[in-house]
């Protein structure tokens, strides 16, 4: 009996010890694998913060890591004339951007408020793709507020759009589409646009009372009213007082244009200057709620014309290329 005892004891003692470098084998695995992934992280953000520390350290040198000084932008390509089924259209991209700009006209009738004014609409969108890695649909709605503010609420003389008051006037439709969302987005945008509107040819149209042709724009009608195209005969839109944005941003008191992706996180504010191609400044907008001097704000908007004056001059130039392309063609 006694030896039966022992046998027992032993072999329970044998179960428990096993069990125990079991326990003992599994925690020990299990604390390795949370410390490699907390170790993961830590060197992750830890090499993030170095190199956001590289850029900042660079950028207070007057100079940045892609060797551009701080005022000089990266090279943007341009394009017009894209969409076969819009009245005018654009493209304008860089290393970090992509975005493609449509205007449709249409017939409508005019707002008893404005009865001789046309009237715009802007909305600015991205693809599903582009929403989840690179912008929120929310901010692209507050940087179409910001556009419509800046640059096409006062610069675009709606009187012109009007054709006959309170019957018919213009409306136009500004349509953007984000395919790559990086630094300095609010400025593309607005290139395209601009380049977009230039691009756009307005049909000449006569209102005519009690007519019944053939070729009639849309067959629109209003009341005893009736349009007709002019044959041979159109008008550019009136876009030369619409400006294109300047992005600045501040970064341990430099100033920073043209932003990549990783500089903008860097940023203690962000000034956007609108500026025409004549170099006249006609909007300031400040995206954070930090004061700044009146010195400061006036130094940024000579330099900010001055480089919209490089922009205008390099949108100019391949819009010419693209037209004596076309002439060969």
């Amino acid at each position: 009996m006694i030896i039966i005892i022992v046998i027992l004891l032993l072999l329970l003692y044998h179960i428990w010890n096993k069990n125990k470098n079991y326990i003992i084998n599994f925690y020990y695995i299990n604390s390795f694998i949370c410390f490699n992934k907390t170790k993961k992280g830590v060197t992750q953000d830890s090499a993030k913060m170095s190199s956001l520390k590289y850029i900042e350290n660079s950028i207070n040198s007057n100079i940045r890591v892609d060797g551009r000084t701080l005022s000089t932008y990266r090279t943007i390509e341009i394009n017009k004339n894209i969409l076969v089924s819009a009245d005018g259209s654009s493209s304008v991209m860089n290393e970090e951007n992509n975005v493609i700009c449509g205007i449709k006209l249409s017939l409508l009738t005019p707002s008893l408020d404005a009865p001789d004014e046309g009237v715009i609409n802007l909305q600015i969108d991205c693809p599903a793709s582009v929403a989840a890695n690179r912008i929120k649909k929310d901010h692209l709605q507050i940087m179409s507020s910001i556009i419509y503010d800046l640059c096409i609420k006062n610069n675009i003389d709606r009187k012109k759009l009007c054709i006959l008051p309170s019957k018919f006037v213009w409306g136009v439709d500004i349509s953007v589409m984000v395919l790559n969302a990086g630094g300095v987005l609010l400025d593309i945008i607005s290139m395209a646009i601009y380049v977009a509107l230039k691009d756009t040819i307005v049909p000449v149209v006569k209102p005519k009372r009690k007519i019944d042709e053939s070729n009639t724009f849309h067959h629109t009608k209003c009341a005893d009213y009736q349009v007709e195209i002019v044959e041979n005969q159109k008008t550019d839109f009136p876009y030369e007082n619409v400006p294109i944005c300047v992005s600045i941003g501040e970064i341990n008191n430099k100033y920073v244009y043209d932003m990549s992706k990783v500089e903008e996180e860097l940023v203690e504010n962000i000034f956007v200057v609108a500026v025409t191609s004549s170099g006249k400044c006609v909007a300031f907008h400040k995206l954070y709620g930090i004061s700044m001097e009146i010195a400061s704000i006036l130094n940024m908007t000579e330099n900010s014309s001055k480089i919209s004056h490089h922009l205008f001059e390099k949108i100019n130039e391949a819009i010419a290329k693209i037209q004596t392309r076309s002439v060969l063609v």
